[in-house]
C-alpha cells in the first residue's frame, strides 16, 4: 500500500520547517542533568500545548517516533510492554516526529530517504508540509499501533527533534522538576537493541495510562 498526504485544507501559517542536515550533524544532544528546553506541541485536536501542562508531579517519559520508521513501527510492542509498567510512577507521552526514512527529504539526508525496509513494506510516505498533515499521521500511528497515551505531535519548527536530537523510536526521562535522567536511543529495557525484521501487526502498541 501507498501511504500519500492528501488533506484539502492547510493552513499556510503552519508550514512546517525543513531541517538542514548539516546544522543537525551540529547538534549537541541533550546530556542528563539539563534542563527541559522551553517547546510547545499540537494535539490531536490542533491545539497547542506547553511544557508547563507536561510536567506535574510525576517524573515523565517520552517516547518518540513517525510512521516511515520501520524500527520504531517493529519494536514498539516490546518497548510499550516494558514501559507499561512504568504508567503509574510516570506521566508517558507519544511524541510524532518529523518522518525519519520519507520518499524524498530525510533529515539525515538523501541517503536514509525511503528506507529499503520500507519498499519491502510497501511504506512510501511523503514528509509533511503542514502541521494539519502531521497531526494526521500522528493520529493514523495511535490508531494503526493502538497507543493508548496522550500524544503529542512537535511543532512547524521541530523544535523537540532539534533540540532534544531525537530520533524515532528514542526514549527520554525527566524528573517533575523537567531535568533529563534518563535518555536511550533505539530504546529496549537492555538498552541499545537491533530491529527485528517483522511485518507490522496490530496491535503493535499496548500501553495504559
Amino acid at each position: 500500500m501507498v501511504f500519500t498526504n492528501c488533506f484539502a485544507q492547510v493552513d499556510d501559517s503552519l508550514r512546517i520547517v525543513v531541517v538542514d542536515t548539516v546544522k543537525l550533524s551540529q547538534l549537541d544532544r541533550l546530556n542528563p542533568g539539563d534542563k527541559f528546553p522551553p517547546v510547545y506541541f499540537y494535539n490531536l485536536k490542533g491545539e497547542k500545548c506547553g511544557s508547563d501542562s507536561l510536567f506535574k508531579a510525576k517524573p515523565v517519559i517520552f517516547i518518540t517516533g513517525s510512521y516511515s520508521c520501520p524500527i520504531f513501527r517493529y519494536n514498539t510492542k516490546r518497548m510499550y510492554k516494558d514501559i507499561r509498567r512504568k504508567s503509574k510512577n510516570y506521566d508517558i507521552y507519544f511524541v510524532y516526529l518529523l518522518e525519519a526514512h520519507p520518499l524524498a527529504g530525510s533529515p539525515y539526508g538523501r541517503l536514509r530517504d525511503s528506507s529499503r525496509q520500507n519498499k519491502k513494506d510497501s511504506i512510501f510516505i511523503t514528509q509533511q508540509k503542514y502541521m494539519q498533515e502531521r497531526i494526521a499521521w500522528a493520529a493514523k500511528a495511535r490508531n494503526d499501533f493502538n497507543i493508548n497515551a496522550r500524544v503529542l505531535v512537535d511543532n512547524e519548527n521541530n523544535d523537540f527533534f532539534l533540540k532534544f536530537n531525537a530520533s524515532p523510536n528514542s526514549y527520554l526521562e525527566f524528573s517533575s522538576e523537567q531535568l533529563l535522567l534518563k535518555r536511550r536511543t533505539w530504546y529496549y529495557k537492555n538498552g541499545y537493541m537491533k530491529p527485528v525484521k517483522r511485518k507490522v501487526k496490530k496491535p503493535a502498541m499496548e500501553l495504559k495510562k
